[in-house]
Order: C-alpha cells, then structure tokens, then sequence
C-alpha cells in the first residue's frame, strides 16, 4: 500500500520514465560520439587495428552499463517505498530503517556503475601493466 498521493507518484513515474527516455535517444543517435567521449584513441591510430586495451576497456563500460541498467529499477523503487514511509500516518521505526537502508545497496551499485564506464581508461591501463 504506497501511500503518496497520486500527484507525487505521477511526477516520480514520470521522472524516471524520461530519463530512461533521454539515455536511450542519445544512445540511439549519437553512439559515436559518445564512443568518441568514453574511450579514448588518439588521432594517428588505425580504425580497423583494435588493441588489447580497448577491448578491455569497452568491457569494463559494458559491464559498468549493466550494473547502472540493473541498479536504477531497484534504486526507484526504494525511494518509492522510503517515501512512502515517510507520509505513514502510522509511522513504524522497523518501516523507516528498511527503507532507508534499501536505497543505500542500490545507490552504491549505481555508483560503481559510473565509476566503471567513467573511469574505465585508467582500470584498462592498471589491468595491461600487471600482464
């Protein structure tokens, strides 16, 4: 039973909607240039010559894209239900807690995530020294 009013739950519905929808037009229009942003080649390298590090590193943005994929759902859903505990006219501290502490598993997936696809040159760079 949410107990926001259907105002709020609307707006927040609406929110995480056009987000998706905005991730997804620029991922559907400007994924070169996005490629072009995340992963880095310098200006001399061959197109068709793929290195180690690059596959490496387009591993490390897929798997960082997935995690984020896979936390937001979740992450909405928490705040959801940590706001609705919050507008509780019977308020149970046990209810609060959960709720609270239910975002905070979904908030670090989503920023490993973003480390993971923001930070993925140099995880590429550390995991090619070691070898």
């Amino acid at each position: 039973l949410l107990l926001l009013d259907p105002e709020t739950g609307r707006t927040i519905y609406l929110a995480f909607a056009a987000t998706y929808a905005l991730f997804a037009a620029m991922f559907w229009f400007f994924p070169m240039k996005i490629a072009g942003h995340v992963l880095n080649a310098s200006p001399g390298d061959d197109p068709a010559a793929v290195s180690a590090r690059s596959i490496v590193q387009s591993g490390i943005i897929v798997a960082g894209l997935l995690i984020i994929s896979d936390s937001i759902p979740p992450l909405g859903n928490q705040l959801w239900f940590a706001l609705s505990a919050q507008n509780d006219p019977y308020p149970d501290a046990m209810t609060r807690q959960h709720a609270l502490v239910g975002v905070v598993i979904p908030f670090a997936q989503l920023v490993l995530g973003l480390l993971l696809v923001f930070r993925s040159a140099a995880l590429s760079r550390n995991i090619q020294s070691r070898d």
